[in-house]
């Protein structure tokens, strides 16, 4: 399921004319669900703000624009939305 809400954020992105490519946000999605804190334990923000770092430490980048907090924010708000859409909201 990890890999079908990836390439369905990519889509979602690719509309608001943002080009990410699904592998990456799947990393984001993995980090994110392997956090000790994650949402709703924590915002959204904190968890955008622990990843990026993380990333960054491990030497990820994105191309050709930066990866950071307002596009892993925006990664983590759309697999809210398709959890939604799949029944399986985060609790």
């Amino acid at each position: 399921m990890l890999a079908e809400c990836a390439d369905w954020i990519a889509e979602m992105l690719a509309e608001e004319g943002m080009w990410v490519d699904a592998g990456l946000i799947e990393e984001v999605l993995r980090r994110e669900a392997a956090a000790p804190l994650r949402i709703p334990a924590i915002t959204h923000q904190e968890a955008a703000t622990h990843i990026v770092r993380q990333l960054a430490d491990d030497g990820v980048q994105a191309a050709p624009a930066a990866l950071d907090e307002r596009l892993v924010l925006s990664i983590l708000e759309w697999q809210d939305e398709f959890l939604a859409l799949a029944g399986r909201p985060r609790c």
